[in-house]
């Protein structure tokens, strides 16, 4: 057919044929006709002033028995009606009969009619480009006659359409489809057809889920959004419930994903469209060859990679301040809240959803204040924290701080959390990098204070130091019971080598040994196939085989910290960067390939699977989510690897998420929210050791 009005030939011939209007044709066996209306009833409009036409020497496939027997067109191109011949093929093999007349087009040698006349046939996986319109023989259709004696054909579609827009600079090769639950698009699909009645299909198991237009030479694509170049899928009706994928190839091989979450169906005869996407395709983002340790502190030059991924900068600040205003609102909505007590002003963080303050919040709060240069908001939060969650009071907990308070500052736990006493260093030390001190506090002092503190702690009383001094690695809380076994998402290098640095102590050699053996134990801890790790594990890295249930053997939420965790060692000091590649390719692999870039869960079993907990996160109904924290935390490991499949669209799928209730109503202001901040500042330059 022509090629440029190959669009309605499809569409004008999916409505039934108007029975008063038939052409009757002689009972010649040989010859049929096909017939079109002018206008039918339901159509796919690309332009309506084309017209309808055949292209001489289309072929169709014709049934009057279960041999497949070629027919061509034997008018001129531009007819609008068509008389089929039959060709003068030899047709090998003894046909059975049928109960009427049944042709399929395009031509297919492979087509066959079982005996229940169910069409076996191909739908194509690979498509041909056409200027506005599907690609020849792209959109298989079926006919019915009304008996044996009936000559007069009127195509179906078996297919709807989905027009993919896209502008920007480059050649284009392929574009491909794929539905992000895999469901089965092409290859062999058995039809039901039947004379008066839209026909239906269902596939063979060895049916495809991907469908692609090839574009041959290449297509160039328009400069702007107006001037969008489209292509056209014929997709088999579908409802894609976790949304699809599209797959864009450049004539340079580089590829860019566009995912929709959302549930898609795709319907018999009628066009879908996608917004204009703007394509740009980068041919390669290495990783950094070296940390920023290993320049002097006023030389570093710390990497932007979603300005070098091509979204502008305003675009950048917008995200981030959006975010951050979002979480620390000082409001109801928000986990940061503003207080004054006896005089003095106050802040703490809030996990919302659970209704209390926790060292981790106060501690990430601080580091938030010190990348975003807010010396007000660190004193007050390190100014609550001090009045109401440290120990003050002489005994064997003196000096640390109590994991748990009410947002009215009483305590609900007056053990510690190792995490939190981490962060509270770091950020101080940080803090007297930026700033040096403020009015109320000489930030380096802090820090010497609560490390001088932290490593008096011998067990006496049953509170020991946050490193378990046998294995010299951070435990998961400072007590006699918790001393036992850590957390891997508690193991930061980059701290302590920020330790060693800057804490001005007798520490520095056993500090760089913490950084050292932290690095070795995510090693033991991280799953070599997947990268996963547990929640909670023993010191070797093994999982611990009766502890809350086996929840804590799995990875969950403390997890997510992970792999950006990897990743901040990675870019700041740069000791382990074979391995961390390497544990970001499989980590990726396992979690977007293994799911979909837009549905990877957020819980797992080690080996990537389904996990046996589903924990809850403070909800009620603890189910599996799309959750933006860890999209943000598992993004940052583009900054490791440039992986061509994964590592750019992850990032930009996870600079177009948004902080905001998902569709179930959970919503998680605190963890969710201060994880995806962090990667935000990550991968925009923003999380530094300087300034």
């Amino acid at each position: 057919m022509k090629k440029y009005i190959a669009i309605l030939l499809g569409a004008l011939l999916v409505a039934g044929c108007d029975d008063s209007e038939q052409l009757v044709e002689p009972m010649v066996p040989s010859v049929f006709t096909a017939y079109f209306e002018s206008q039918p009833k339901t159509k796919v409009y690309v332009d309506s002033e084309l017209q309808m036409c055949w292209t001489a020497g289309d072929k169709i496939s014709i049934f009057t028995d279960s041999n497949n027997k070629p027919y061509t067109f034997t008018g001129n191109t531009g007819d609008t009606k068509a008389t089929f011949t039959k060709d003068l093929t030899e047709i090998v093999g003894t046909p059975f009969s049928i109960s009427t007349n049944y042709a399929v087009y395009p031509y297919d040698a492979s087509t066959t009619i079982t005996q229940d006349e169910k069409i076996k046939l191909n739908i194509p996986a690979v498509q041909s480009y056409e200027s506005n319109t599907f690609g020849i023989q792209s959109n298989p259709m079926v006919a019915v006659t009304s008996g044996p004696s009936d000559h007069t054909l009127c195509f179906k579609n078996l297919c709807g359409y989905l027009v993919v827009s896209l502008y920007g600079s480059g050649t284009i090769k392929s574009v491909s489809f794929t539905g992000n639950n895999n469901e089965k698009i092409a290859g062999l699909a058995l039809v039901t057809a039947t004379h008066d009645a839209a026909p239906t299909l269902e596939f063979d198991e060895s049916a495809t889920t991907t469908i692609s237009i090839d574009c041959k030479e290449g297509i160039a694509l328009g400069a702007d959004e107006k001037h969008a170049t489209d292509f056209w899928f014929c997709i088999p009706p579908t409802t894609f419930s976790k949304g699809f994928t599209v797959t864009v190839v450049n004539t340079d091989d580089v590829k860019v994903n566009l995912s929709i979450s959302s549930p898609k169906t795709i319907t018999r005869n009628h066009k879908a469209s996608m917004n204009p996407k703007d394509i740009h395709h980068v041919k390669s983002m290495p990783p950094a060859t070296k940390g920023y340790a290993d320049d002097a502190p006023e030389s570093r030059v710390y990497r932007n990679y979603l300005l070098e991924l091509g979204i502008p900068q305003y675009e950048i600040d917008a995200k981030i301040a959006t975010i951050f205003n979002t979480i620390f609102s000082n409001n109801d909505s928000g986990a940061y809240h503003e207080v004054e007590v006896k005089g003095e002003k106050m802040a703490y963080i809030s996990d919302v959803k659970n209704k209390d303050v926790r060292s981790e919040g106060m501690s990430y709060g601080m580091m938030v204040a010190v990348q975003m240069n807010k010396p007000e908001m660190f004193d007050r939060l390190w100014r609550w924290a001090n009045y109401y969650m440290r120990h003050n009071e002489q005994g064997a907990s003196h000096g640390l701080f109590a994991w748990q308070c009410r947002t009215d500052g009483s305590r609900i736990s007056q053990g510690s959390a190792s995490d939190g006493e981490l962060y509270f260093v770091t950020a101080l030390l940080l803090a007297s990098r930026r700033w040096g001190q403020s009015a109320d506090y000489n930030y380096l002092e802090e820090a010497q204070t609560l490390l001088n503190q932290l490593f008096s702690k011998d067990g006496t009383g049953g509170v020991t130091n946050i490193i378990n001094t046998t294995y010299n690695l951070i435990n998961f809380c400072p007590d006699t019971n918790s001393n036992n076994h850590t957390d891997p998402s508690y193991h930061l290098p980059a701290f302590y080598e920020i330790w060693a640095e800057t804490a001005q102590d007798d520490r520095v050699d056993y500090y760089r040994t913490l950084a050292a053996n932290a690095r070795d134990f995510l090693h033991k801890a991280t799953n070599a196939k997947t990268g996963l790790n547990p929640d909670q594990c023993n010191f070797d890295g093994t999982i611990m085989q009766s502890f809350w249930g086996g929840s804590n053997n799995e990875f969950h939420y403390d997890s997510w910290r992970v792999p950006m965790n990897i990743a901040m060692d990675f870019t700041w000091y740069h000791k382990d960067a074979e391995w961390q590649s390497d544990y970001a390719s499989r980590i990726v692999k396992a979690v977007v390939g293994g799911y979909g870039l837009t549905t990877f869960p957020d819980q797992f079993a080690l080996d990537g699977g389904k996990p046996k907990y589903i924990m809850g996160g403070g909800s009620s109904s603890p189910k599996l989510r799309h959750s933006i924290g860890f999209v943000g935390a598992m993004a940052t490991t583009s900054l490791m690897i440039d992986d061509e499949d994964y590592s750019q669209d992850l990032v930009r799928h996870m600079f177009d998420q948004k902080l905001e209730p998902y569709s179930d109503g959970y919503y998680d202001v605190y963890y969710d929210g201060l994880i995806y901040l962090f990667a935000l500042l990550h991968l925009s330059g923003n999380y530094r050791m300087s300034w």
